[in-house]
């Protein structure tokens, strides 16, 4: 089960980098590393173009899923 961040539609490279900052930041926090332990969570991090192959990746196998399962064709 994995979550993403993502920016509003039209953002430009600026406040795209500003925001990955953050997030990249936030997951180094104490009290993520907290959440992490409390919910035995297994730290996998991915940012930027790695994290879009990712995603492409996912959805591509979901729609094979779905579609050899007939939920869509």
């Amino acid at each position: 089960n994995w979550r993403g961040v993502y920016g509003a539609p039209g953002i430009n490279a600026d406040q795209r980098k500003a925001l990955t900052e953050l997030v990249l930041a936030a997951v180094k926090s104490p009290s993520w590393a907290d959440a992490m332990k409390k919910n035995d969570w297994t730290p996998a991090v991915l940012s930027g173009p790695e994290f879009d192959k990712f995603v492409e990746a996912e959805f591509a196998n979901l729609r094979d899923v779905m579609t050899k399962a007939g939920m869509v064709s």
